[in-house]
C-alpha cells in the first residue's frame, strides 16, 4: 500500500525504451504480412482515415491502440520511441508520448508503451479500420469512469504499485474471511461443548454464512470488483468490525464472570476454555485489523472516484488508479490464477456455513417453538403408574417404582424406567440412574399428582370451609377441613403439610403437597385425596386406576399392591382420619390413594459423611501439617493492602490463599468441573490425589490498629466464615458486604470465604448444560457440592490449627502480629444460597468441632420448593423450557432432583431420627421476601427445632415461642426471627403465581436490630430478642 501511495504521488517515470512490447512485435509481424499480401506495391506510409482526407502519419513507429499496425519502412532496430525528426528533442518526445486520448478520440501506442491522439473515427472499410473500434471507442472502468486499457501503461513501477493496492484489498479481505471462519469454528465448538445444543450456535453460524457469501461475491465470475462491490465491501468491513468487537466483549464477560478467580488467577477447571477464548479474542482482533485496512483502502477508492476532486494532480492519480483497476481486475492474466482457487474455496465454505446455519435454525425451531411432545406423551404406558393418567411418572413418589433388594437398608431400591420420565426436545428421556441408586424416596421433596376436575373445583371440598391446607393453615391439614391427607402408615397418624394447585393457568396443572418438616428416614407413608369437589360442588369421581386396583385387583406394579391397599393403606387412613367412614370396598369419597417409602439415612447421607470423615482423618493425621512454599500445601496468591484512613473503609488487608487438599472427585484440572465422585476413593477412604481450594481472608482495620499498638484496636475475637449467594463467588465478601466489614471492624472479626463448589459462578457452564441439554449431569453438581463441603472443612482446619496459631506474615503489620484471643471461635454466616446450603453445612459440621455456631440469613428448604416459588425461578424456568415441553415437566424434574439434593441440604441431614446434633443456629427471615419464600424458612426452622422469640410479629405453626436471653435466662439454642415488611408482604400473590422482585431479601441483612442480634450471638453465644420494642414490623423495605 505504501508503495502504491508513493507511486501515485510521484512524477511519471521515464519509459524504458530498451524493452519493446512482445505483443506489439506479434501484431507488427501479423499486419506486415497482411499488408504485403493485399498491396502489390509497398506504400511509403500507412495512411489512416481522418474525415474525408487521408493524412499520412509522421512517424513510422506509430501503432493504433493495442493493435500494433506498422508503417513502412519499419523503424530502425533498437531505437523505439526516438524523436520523430532531428528538430524534436527527447523531452518533447516524452511529453508527446505521455499524452492520453480525449474522449471520442482514438490513440496510437508506440513500442515504448506511450500514447498519442490520432482522431475520432476509423474507416471501417479497411482492415485497419476494423481494428480501430477496439482501441478508439471510449471504455468505462469498474466504477463507470471513462478510461482506456492502454492508459495503464504509465511505466512498469507505477503499474506494479497500482495493481498491488487491488491485490492488497483482495488479500486482506480473504485473510479476514479466513480468520473469521476460524473464529466461527472456535466459538461454535466452544458453545456446543459447553451447552450440548447446536441451536446455541445459530447467530455464529449466520455470521459465518454472511462472511463466506460476501467473500464469494467479491470473486464473482473471476472479477475481484464490480460496480457495487467496493461500497458493499466497505459496509461489510464496518459491520464485521462491530460484530467481532462484540465477540471480544463477550469473551471478556466470560473471563471476568466464569473463568478468572477473584485473585486474578485462572480457574483451574477452565484453563482449557480460557486459552480457547484467548485464541478466539486474538483471532477477532486480527479480523478487526484486516477489516479496518480494507475499509480505509476502499474508502480511498470511493473518494478518488467521487467526481468531486478538482485538483489536476488528484485527477491524474484517479485515472491511474482506474486504469490499474481496469487492467488488473477485468483483463489481468496474473489475477486469474489467484481468483479461481479462492472462488472454489469460498464456494465450499459457503455451502458448509449454510448447512451449519440450517441445522442451527432447525434446532431453534425444535427447541423454542415445539410445545407438544411426540405422540402427545412422554412415557411408555408399561412404565406408568395407572393411578394417575395425567402424566406417566405421576403420582410421584410412589412405591410403584420400588423393587425389592435385600442388599439395602430398607429392603427396596428405586427402579424408575427412563420411559416414565419427561422427554426432552432432543427426543431423549431423562436418565434416572442417579435416583435409581437410592433405596427410597426423598424425605422433603414435593409430592406430586393430579386428578381430572381438581382445577375446576379449585381444590375445595364438598363440605363447607374445606379445601387445600396452606402454609398459613397447617393445623387444618390434620382435620376434616383438608382435602389432602399425608399419612404416616407405620404410626397410623397424619402428618402436617400444605398443598397447592400449581400451574392452574396451564393446560396441564399439578397438585403439590409439601410436608411441614422432613419426613422420617426408612418410613412408610401414604397420600390421599378425599372429599374433593368438582366445579359444581359435587364429589369428584375416583381415580379409575385406583378403582381397578382395589376393587378389580388389576395390578401391574412390581410389588403386589392390591392387598397392600386393602389390608394396610385403607386401615391406616381410617385410623388417622376417623371422620372417613370405613367400607368393605373403596369409599366414593376417597378419590386418590398411593404410598411411598422414604430413603434410609445411610443411602441418603452415607457418601457425604464418608467424605467428611476421611477428610478429618487425613487432616488429623500426625504426619500432616500445613506448610508454605513451592513444595508445600499452602500458597499465598495475592495480598492487597487498603488505606484505613479512607472514610467508609473497614478492611486493612485482603489476602488470597490457596490450599492443596484431599480430592474425592474422579479427576481434577482443566475440563473436569463436571467430574463426579470416585466411588473407590469414597468407599476405601483413601485418596492420594489433591486439588486446590482458593479462599479469601479479610483483616479489618481494628486488627491492624491493635497490631500497631493503637488504642483504637481490637484483638481477634472470632473468625466468621461467609457463605455467598446464588451462583456468586467468594468475591461477594469483598464487594457486597460492607455491613459485615463494619461489624468485623467494630468487634474484631477475621473474615474468611470460599466458593460453594458446585453452585458458584464457576459452575454456571455445568448448570447451563444441566438445564439445556443433560439433566442427568446434575449428579456432577451434587458431587461437586460434597467436595466443596470437604474443601471448606479443610479451610476451617487450616484457620484454627495453623493460621491463627503460627500467625504468618500476612497477619503482621509493621512487623507486629495481630493479637488473637486464645478462646476465639468460628461462626458461619450464610445469606440466601449461603443460608440454604449453610443449613446442611452446619448440620454436617456438628461432629467435627470446627464450627461453633451458624447464622442463616433469608434461608429455606427444600430447594425444589424455593425454586418453584421464587422470583428468581422465572429465568431458570424459561431456560428449562428450551429443553422440556411444559412447566409441569419442569416441576416433575425439580421433585426428582430433590431426591439427590437431600444429601447436601438440611431437609436430608436433619430428617428424623437425627444421629448428629448440629451446632446452634440463628435463622433470620423476611415476611414479604420474593426470592426465598418464608414458608421454606419455616420448614428449615422446624427441621432445626428452632423457637421464636416473644417479640416475633406472628405465631408460626410448629415453632413455639420461648423467652430470649436476658439476665440469667439463656434463651433458645436455635431461634427463628422474622421481620415483617407490611407493604411487600401484602403484595405477595396468592396461590402458585411467582412474586415480583422487591427489596426484602436484601433488607433483612441490613436491618440494624437483626445485626445487633447477630453480634450478640457471635460474641456471647446467646440469642436476644431484636423485636422486643417494635415487634420487627417495618412499613416498607427502604434499605436500598
Amino acid at each position: 500500500m505504501l508503495s502504491f501511495l508513493r507511486t501515485i504521488g510521484s512524477p511519471r517515470p521515464k519509459p524504458d525504451a530498451s524493452a519493446p512490447n512482445a505483443k506489439s512485435m506479434e501484431l507488427l509481424e501479423s499486419v506486415t504480412n497482411s499488408t504485403r499480401k493485399s498491396s502489390p506495391t509497398r506504400p511509403q506510409h500507412l495512411q489512416l482515415p481522418h474525415g474525408d482526407a487521408h493524412t499520412p502519419t509522421s512517424n513510422p513507429d506509430d501503432i493504433l491502440g493495442l493493435d500494433y499496425v506498422p508503417t513502412l519502412p519499419p523503424p530502425p532496430p533498437n531505437s523505439p520511441g526516438t524523436p520523430r525528426n532531428q528538430n524534436e528533442t527527447e523531452s518533447a518526445a516524452r511529453r508527446r508520448n505521455s499524452r492520453t486520448p480525449r474522449e471520442g478520440q482514438g490513440s496510437s501506442v508506440a513500442l515504448d508503451g506511450s500514447l498519442k491522439p490520432e482522431g475520432d473515427l476509423y474507416d471501417s472499410g479497411s482492415k485497419l479500420g476494423k481494428l480501430g473500434p477496439k482501441v478508439g471507442q471510449p471504455r468505462k472502468d469498474s466504477f463507470g469512469l471513462l478510461t482506456n486499457k492502454a492508459g495503464a501503461g504509465a511505466g512498469a513501477d507505477s503499474k506494479e504499485g497500482e495493481s498491488r493496492l487491488d491485490f492488497t484489498i483482495c488479500m486482506l479481505s480473504t485473510m479476514a474471511s479466513v480468520a473469521g471462519g476460524l473464529r466461527s469454528i472456535i466459538a461454535g465448538v466452544a458453545l456446543l461443548w459447553l451447552f450440548g445444543r447446536i441451536f446455541m450456535t445459530t447467530t455464529i453460524a449466520l455470521h459465518a454464512v454472511l462472511d463466506c457469501i460476501a467473500c464469494r461475491l467479491l470473486l464473482h465470475k473471476g472479477k475481484v470488483f464490480k460496480r457495487w462491490s467496493v461500497p458493499l465491501l466497505a459496509f461489510h468491513s464496518v459491520v464485521d468490525m462491530a460484530v467481532n468487537y462484540l465477540y471480544v466483549l463477550s469473551c471478556q464477560v466470560v473471563f471476568v464472570g466464569f473463568l478468572v478467580e477473584p485473585d486474578g488467577t485462572t480457574c483451574d477447571d477452565w484453563v482449557g476454555l480460557y486459552r480457547t477464548l484467548e485464541t478466539l479474542t486474538g483471532v477477532c482482533w486480527f479480523v478487526i485489523c484486516c477489516r479496518f485496512a480494507v475499509f480505509v483502502l476502499t474508502s480511498m477508492y470511493m473518494l478518488l472516484n467521487s467526481g468531486k476532486i478538482k485538483s489536476c494532480r488528484r485527477q491524474a492519480n484517479k485515472k491511474r488508479i482506474n486504469a490499474a483497476l481496469e487492467e488488473f481486475c477485468h483483463d489481468g492474466k496474473d489475477m486469474g490464477k489467484h481468483v479461481k482457487p479462492l472462488k472454489a474455496v469460498w464456494t465450499l465454505s459457503s455451502i458448509l456455513a449454510v448447512s451449519w446455519a440450517l441445522a442451527s435454525i432447525i434446532g431453534c425451531v425444535r427447541y423454542i417453538f415445539l410445545v407438544n411432545p411426540p405422540n402427545g406423551s412422554g412415557g411408555d404406558i408399561r412404565s406408568c403408574d395407572p393411578l394417575d393418567d395425567s402424566a406417566c411418572v405421576l403420582p410421584f413418589p410412589s412405591n410403584f417404582y420400588l423393587n425389592e433388594d435385600a442388599s439395602t437398608d430398607t429392603g427396596f431400591r428405586v427402579q424408575i424406567d427412563g420411559f416414565s420420565l419427561p422427554i426432552t426436545k432432543s427426543g431423549e428421556f431423562v436418565d434416572p440412574s442417579v435416583i435409581n441408586e437410592l433405596d427410597g424416596f426423598s424425605t422433603i421433596a414435593p409430592i406430586l399428582f393430579y386428578l381430572e376436575g381438581l382445577r375446576e373445583g379449585g381444590g375445595k371440598g364438598v363440605d363447607e370451609g374445606s379445601g387445600l391446607p396452606t402454609a398459613d393453615t397447617l393445623e387444618d391439614s390434620l382435620t376434616s377441613k383438608s382435602t389432602t391427607l399425608l399419612i404416616d402408615v407405620d404410626a397410623m397418624e397424619l402428618v402436617p403439610h400444605f398443598s397447592r394447585l400449581s400451574l392452574e393457568k396451564q393446560e396441564k396443572p399439578i397438585l403439590t403437597i409439601q410436608a411441614a418438616s422432613p419426613l422420617k428416614h426408612s418410613n412408610h407413608y401414604a397420600v390421599a385425596l378425599v372429599n374433593a369437589a368438582d366445579a359444581d360442588g359435587a364429589l369428584l369421581p375416583r381415580s379409575p386406576g385406583l378403582v381397578k386396583l382395589v376393587e378389580e385387583n388389576d395390578d401391574s406394579s412390581s410389588l403386589p399392591r392390591s392387598d397392600l391397599f386393602k389390608n394396610t393403606l385403607l386401615p391406616a387412613l381410617y385410623s388417622a382420619a376417623p371422620w372417613i367412614t370405613p367400607a368393605d370396598t373403596l369409599p366414593d369419597n376417597i378419590q386418590m390413594l398411593f404410598d411411598f417409602s422414604t430413603i434410609s439415612e445411610n443411602s441418603q447421607l452415607g457418601k457425604l459423611r464418608k467424605v467428611r470423615d476421611t477428610t478429618v482423618s487425613m487432616l488429623n493425621s500426625p504426619t500432616f501439617e500445613w506448610t508454605d512454599g513451592p513444595e508445600g500445601n499452602l500458597k499465598t496468591n495475592k495480598i492487597v493492602n487498603h488505606d484505613c484512613s479512607v472514610p467508609g473503609n473497614f478492611i486493612a488487608r485482603t489476602v488470597h490463599l490457596q490450599l492443596s487438599i484431599p480430592w474425592f472427585l474422579e479427576k481434577y484440572g482443566s475440563g473436569h468441573r463436571g467430574a463426579t465422585l470416585d466411588s473407590a476413593k469414597v468407599l476405601t477412604g483413601v485418596t492420594e490425589e489433591t486439588g486446590n481450594l482458593k479462599f479469601i481472608v479479610e483483616i479489618p482495620c481494628s486488627l491492624e490498629a491493635a497490631a500497631t499498638s493503637s488504642f483504637s484496636g481490637r484483638e481477634l475475637s472470632s473468625v466468621v466464615q461467609y457463605g455467598h449467594g446464588l451462583f456468586y463467588s467468594r468475591e461477594e465478601l469483598i464487594s457486597d458486604t460492607k455491613f459485615l466489614h463494619r461489624m468485623a471492624d467494630e468487634n474484631g472479626y477475621l473474615l474468611i470465604a470460599a466458593d460453594w463448589r458446585g453452585m458458584s459462578m464457576f459452575d454456571l457452564p455445568i448448570i447451563a448444560r444441566v438445564l439445556l441439554a443433560d439433566p442427568s449431569l446434575f449428579q456432577a453438581t451434587l458431587d461437586n457440592l460434597i467436595q466443596g463441603y470437604a474443601s471448606m472443612l479443610c479451610m476451617l482446619h487450616y484457620t484454627q490449627t495453623s493460621m491463627l496459631t503460627e500467625l504468618p506474615s500476612f497477619l503482621h503489620f509493621n512487623g507486629q502480629p495481630v493479637p488473637v484471643d486464645p478462646d476465639f471461635e468460628v461462626t458461619f454466616y450464610g445469606i440466601s444460597q449461603g443460608g440454604i446450603l449453610g443449613g446442611g453445612y452446619n448440620a454436617l459440621m456438628g461432629s467435627t468441632n470446627l464450627l461453633k455456631r451458624s447464622v442463616l440469613g433469608v434461608p429455606g428448604t427444600p430447594f425444589a420448593l424455593i425454586m418453584g416459588k421464587s422470583a428468581d425461578f422465572e429465568v431458570f424456568n424459561n431456560i428449562m423450557l428450551l429443553n422440556f415441553y411444559s412447566e409441569r415437566d419442569i416441576r416433575i424434574m425439580l421433585s426428582l432432583i430433590q431426591m439427590a439434593w437431600d444429601t447436601v441440604e438440611a431437609g436430608g441431614l436433619l430428617a428424623p431420627p437425627v444421629a448428629e446434633t448440629p451446632p446452634p443456629v440463628l435463622i433470620q427471615a423476611g415476611l414479604g421476601d420474593a426470592e426465598v419464600p418464608t414458608m421454606a424458612a419455616e420448614i428449615l426452622a422446624r427441621s432445626y427445632g428452632a423457637k421464636t422469640l416473644p417479640g416475633n410479629p406472628r405465631d408460626v405453626y410448629g415453632i413455639p415461642r420461648v423467652g430470649a436471653a436476658a439476665g440469667s435466662q439463656v434463651g433458645p439454642r436455635c431461634a427463628y426471627t422474622e421481620v415483617l415488611y407490611e407493604k411487600e408482604y401484602g403484595e405477595l400473590p396468592e396461590g402458585d403465581e411467582t412474586p415480583d422482585f422487591n427489596n426484602v431479601h436484601f433488607c433483612v441483612r441490613l436491618d440494624s436490630a437483626l445485626q445487633e442480634q447477630i453480634v450478640e450471638f457471635i460474641n456471647e453465644g446467646v440469642i436476644v430478642d431484636p423485636c422486643e420494642i417494635d415487634s420487627c414490623i417495618r412499613t416498607k423495605a427502604w434499605c436500598l
